[in-house]
């Protein structure tokens, strides 16, 4: 613990500050009400606007009667944290090759050294993210909108390998929440994924240069990571890279031999026992995706409907994709793909309503009611650059066929 003379030193008192920040907005209360404690100022408005703004100020003791307003302390120093460090690189060592075991393990050893008791801010802030981390990864990308907001805002305060586990985490959720390329972007500079050097965020940038179009950053990442993990026999991580390679090889090579697809499909014949579940069932993804880019609808839709039989966490999107697949080849689905969403809370509203379009439309709803739907449920929350604005536009024309309301295109501004 820290003797009385301790000195708080600028990046402590940065980290405090960001914490006073976000707890004092949770606890909605203005900046003049939070520096008073039993009607005296614990410093004055400009001291803690300062403070808030990250312009330390000298003295100690105001910061530590600051975080008393938010019922915490500081009651260990850095050198307890140094020691700490070994562990929180092994965190980001297991989350690099997705070796969720060992993730949990290593989380339950970091929480072992804590008091559960303590009131020490940094204390709670790790072992409230010692819970979270395994969760996230072990339940695919599994994490409140609580949660995600409180890691955007506090994402500063964390050492280096805390910090590129968070980024992956805030990234992937909104890629796969939000299925908005828009918002991606938005959270990946934010996150300024383009500065991190550790494979795991050099894996979400290459993702982001292919989305962007940036077709030439996309293969450099990619080539030096499948070096990466080809000698470290990081398969799981390796899976993403073909992932990524494969589907740039169709956007360029088009009608051509793809050859990560060939080595995507090789891994996953060769290394099915070494790959986490998460990601054999990611894999069915990609291969179904990798058939559908190329229209070979009849051998994608397989890929899908298993992967929507498997997986609860993945069901919503592959019956999604699964059911368009229907659409498109004019069959009727796999009543897998029809089944009931479980965990509607992980996405958003216009992408269970979309489910449940397809559930009443394989349910003999009149048309009527189906174009009901599609354009007073679905069109007032679906933007454009959605990925499900295509299918939407779809739908919405095989059900016009039948009512002849042609109008709604002009009302929906469709051409």
């Amino acid at each position: 613990m820290y003797p009385r003379d301790f000195r708080l030193n600028k990046n402590v008192k940065n980290c405090i500050a960001v914490l006073l920040k976000y707890y004092r907005k949770q606890l909605k209360m203005k900046q003049k009400d939070f520096i008073t404690y039993n009607n005296a100022l614990i410093c004055s408005m400009d001291s803690y606007s300062r403070i808030e703004n990250l312009h330390p100020i000298k003295s100690d003791s105001i910061y530590i009667y600051l975080l008393h307003q938010i019922g915490a302390t500081i009651e260990y120093d850095p050198a307890f944290w140094a020691n700490l460090q070994p562990l929180f690189e092994q965190l980001l060592h297991d989350v690099t090759f997705y070796h969720i075991h060992n993730l949990q393990k290593t989380a339950l050893k970091i929480k072992k050294l804590l008091p559960t008791d303590s009131s020490d801010i940094f204390v709670k802030e790790i072992l409230d993210l010692c819970d979270l981390i395994p969760n996230y990864y072990a339940k695919c990308s599994d994490m409140s909108e609580e949660q995600f907001d409180k890691y955007m805002a506090l994402l500063d305060i964390f050492t280096k390998p805390l910090k590129e586990i968070i980024k992956d985490m805030l990234f992937t959720y909104t890629v796969h929440r939000t299925r908005n390329a828009k918002k991606e972007q938005e959270i990946f500079e934010f996150l300024k994924i383009n500065e991190s050097d550790t494979p795991l965020n050099i894996l979400n940038r290459s993702y982001m240069h292919f989305y962007r179009g940036w077709y030439l950053d996309c293969f450099r990442d990619s080539l030096e990571l499948e070096r990466i993990f080809i000698e470290t026999e990081n398969y799981n991580r390796l899976l993403d890279v073909y992932d990524a390679m494969a589907l740039l090889y169709v956007e360029l090579q088009k009608n051509q031999n793809n050859i990560y697809q060939q080595k995507l499909f090789k891994l996953v014949r060769e290394h099915k026992d070494q790959l986490h579940k998460n990601k054999y069932l990611q894999s069915l993804y990609q291969c179904g995706m990798l058939y559908l880019e190329d229209k070979e609808y009849e051998q994608a839709y397989p890929f899908f409907v298993e992967l929507a039989d498997q997986d609860d966490y993945h069901y919503l999107p592959a019956a999604l994709i699964a059911n368009t697949i229907c659409t498109l080849l004019d069959t009727k689905p796999d009543p897998a793909i029809l089944k009931e969403v479980r965990y509607p809370e992980r996405f958003p509203q216009h992408v269970t309503q979309f489910h449940e379009y397809y559930r009443m439309k394989y349910s003999d709803v009149a048309a009527e009611k189906l174009e009901d739907f599609l354009v007073m449920k679905i069109a007032p929350t679906l933007a454009r650059e959605d990925l499900y604005w295509e299918p939407f536009q779809m739908e919405l024309e095989n059900v016009l066929k039948i009512t002849k309301h042609y109008y709604v295109k002009r009302k929906l501004k469709i051409k």
